[in-house]
């Protein structure tokens, strides 16, 4: 079965995109995003079973300056897991849970306001964070649990 792709360059767009069943045996799913100010982006993929494989990226953008606001989440249930965040903007918002089996999850943070979860149960577990800059008011810039 051919490996199922999601792609998409959208500007200040939300987007979620969901591969259940069948269609997701080897699913992959990349997402890009450049958004404007007042929005930025908004993204999630939930994955279940299988291959799983799920990237994000956002950058947000305001007259040549980087700014906005990003918020992605991506949620894997079972099987290969792979997980990528990349962010810059301001107020940065991102979270990865993954249930079960090869688990890699990886968080990239850049500019002001950047705040992440990251949960993990089971099996290979793994976590490579980046952060850059000052963490959202009131908020715990980042959160990780891991179980096996």
């Amino acid at each position: 079965m051919p490996m199922q792709q999601i792609s998409t360059l959208a500007g200040a767009a939300a987007l979620t995109v969901l591969l259940l069943g069948p269609a997701a045996a080897q699913d992959a799913a990349d997402i890009a995003q450049i958004g404007a100010l007042p929005m930025g982006s908004v993204a999630g993929v939930t994955q279940n079973g299988d291959g799983n494989n799920a990237s994000i990226s956002q950058r947000a953008i305001a007259s040549g300056f980087i700014d906005g606001q990003n918020q992605a989440l991506i949620t894997q249930s079972g099987n290969d897991n792979a997980a990528e965040i990349t962010q810059e903007g301001s107020s940065n918002a991102a979270s990865i849970t993954q249930q079960g089996d090869g688990n890699e999850g990886s968080i990239k943070q850049m500019n002001s306001g950047n705040d992440f979860h990251l949960q993990q149960s089971g099996n290979g577990l793994s976590v490579k964070i980046e952060q850059f800059g000052a963490p959202a008011p009131g908020s715990a810039p980042v959160t990780v649990i891991q179980a096996n």
